[in-house]
């Protein structure tokens, strides 16, 4: 066997483990939903025209998958519009037009907040008290693409193998993420050239006020 076949073998292989790298990556699927059924109990009866009445009750009549209620948001929604209720707003439907988007989960504490970080050239800067973007000398925490760092003065801290929702008390531990490095939120998978995010939540001290935050 000559060089010119063994050259031609070693493309050929080549391009078979392209094509087939191709085609999981072209093929990959993220396994979303669930199989739980949700009883909704219409309250209409008991409205009286305060913005604070209850208008349903929500529960579960098929509960095959542990849900978390601080990760299921609720949108109101009629022929023409939806509305979701968000960061200073009972409902809103501006949510989804700005770079930050915010949305109140079901647990009516837990925000679940939609960063438009596409540009390469320039950072989208976040307020996380308002959960508002903001301009560069006045933020929290700035993304783009993947790349996601803390502002100046700005702790933070990781704590892993607990839920996110039984995390209520500040770990006794050193906040060691600054804005020196950007954050390690993620894993790269190569076979489907994916990123996913880490299993892991960071405690951020923004001037002693205290945010959880974890990347989905």
């Amino acid at each position: 066997m000559n060089l010119k076949q063994i050259g031609i073998g070693i493309v050929s292989l080549l391009l078979v483990i392209g094509g087939i790298w191709a085609f999981m990556i072209n093929a990959y699927e993220e396994d979303l939903g669930t199989t739980n059924v949700f009883i909704a109990e219409d309250s209409s009866s008991n409205l009286t025209g305060e913005k604070n009445n209850s208008l349903f009750g929500l529960s579960f009549s098929k509960a095959d998958e542990s849900l978390e209620w601080s990760k299921l948001r609720i949108s109101i929604e009629n022929a023409t519009e939806k509305m979701d209720c968000s960061k200073g707003n009972f409902t809103s439907k501006e949510i989804g037009k700005a770079k930050v988007s915010p949305k109140l989960s079901s647990d009516g504490m837990t925000f679940t907040v939609i960063v438009d970080a596409t540009s390469e050239d320039e950072y989208t800067h976040v307020n996380l008290d308002n959960l508002i973007e903001t301009h560069d000398t006045n933020y929290d925490v700035r993304f783009s693409k993947t790349d996601i760092y803390l502002s100046e003065n700005i702790t933070g801290t990781i704590v892993e193998d607990i839920e996110f929702e039984d995390l209520a008390t500040l770990p006794n531990q050193e906040f060691t993420e600054t804005s020196d490095e950007r954050l390690d939120w993620y894993d790269y998978k190569i076979t489907t050239h994916r990123i996913e995010a880490e299993d892991k939540i960071y405690i951020i001290n923004a001037d002693e006020k205290y945010y959880k935050i974890k990347f989905i």
